[in-house]
């Protein structure tokens, strides 16, 4: 296993800020989290921004596969930009199929952000934005650790 890379929360809260401005640029934005890794990223944005959150969930029918399911969605509307959010960039399968899904669903422009992403993601010709790169390491996520009281 490659060593852990610990991210903090104080990283958490500048990259947010940095996700932040980015979509402060599109046009009145509608947030789609991935469950569960996107769900920190995307409750945060939505707080601090004011702006209406859908969650995607990617469910299992056969073992093998999985499809995304719009969890929560009754507000998306013609021309709001469709910005995904997601913790970490690792293979893209998962935004790649959101994005797919969106877009028979809707007509809008859709762009995608991750707080953490891998280099070879040029290579999948996938256009998310990732603010940190992983450097190969394994990314623990402070909502990934144990509570303790």
């Amino acid at each position: 296993m490659p060593e852990k890379y610990y991210y903090s929360n104080e990283e958490f809260d500048l990259d947010t800020n940095v996700i932040q401005t980015q979509i402060e640029e599109f046009n009145n934005p509608h947030l789609v989290a991935l469950y569960r890794g996107g769900l920190p990223l995307g409750v945060k944005l939505s707080n601090t921004m004011g702006l209406p959150l859908s969650i995607v969930n990617f469910q299992s029918y056969d073992g093998d596969s999985s499809e995304p399911i719009l969890a929560i969605n009754d507000n998306i509307k013609e021309g709001q930009t469709l910005v995904i959010v997601d913790d970490i960039l690792d293979t893209a399968n998962s935004i790649k199929k959101t994005k797919e899904m969106l877009k028979q669903k809707f007509d809008n422009p859709i762009k995608s952000f991750t707080l953490v992403g891998n280099d070879f993601r040029a290579s999948l010709h996938d256009d998310t934005e990732y603010i940190t790169k992983s450097g190969g390491q394994w990314v623990v996520f402070p909502w990934e650790t144990k509570w303790v009281l």
